[in-house]
């Protein structure tokens, strides 16, 4: 039985919380990305949706195929909290979340899935390192703005 979106969102901020990284493929160079299929931009395209799973292992698996070249890294989570989600933001890119082999997976906005996450940590009493923001009641404030929230 296929999961939900919710519910496969619901797993992807538990394992992240829990572990402490978010995975990426990354070359080098580039990041792995493909199409966002459930977001358009202001002209009608499909934004770009840069990949990320919640383990190693899954994003081990999808090194294939225009990817093969391509290695798992982790990302910890205070860096993706604050630099990465707010940077994807700012350039108009969506969340791709534990893509399966067939490239389908959640896609989210990134302030959201940066909310989702903060409040997964704060669920667990979970403390993450920040440089950019004082601490998260700071970085809540700097999406509420941004979202006009």
């Amino acid at each position: 039985m296929q999961q939900s979106i919710l519910e496969q969102l619901d797993r992807f901020t538990r394992r992240v919380c829990q572990t402490g990284n978010v995975w990426i493929l990354h070359d080098g160079n580039d990041c792995a990305t493909t199409i966002a299929h459930d977001f358009e931009d202001d002209y009608g395209d499909s934004p770009e949706l840069l990949c990320f799973w919640s383990s190693e292992d899954a994003a081990r698996a999808r090194a294939e195929d225009e990817w093969e070249n391509y290695s798992p890294t982790p990302i910890p989570i205070g860096n993706f909290i604050e630099k990465w989600c707010t940077r994807m933001a700012d350039d108009g890119v969506i969340a791709g979340i534990d893509l399966d082999e067939n490239m389908n997976g959640p896609e989210r906005e990134p302030l959201q899935l940066l909310l989702d996450i903060i409040t997964e940590l704060k669920r667990t009493n979970k403390n993450v390192t920040l440089v950019k923001f004082k601490n998260i009641t700071e970085i809540v404030e700097y999406v509420k703005r941004a979202l006009d929230l």
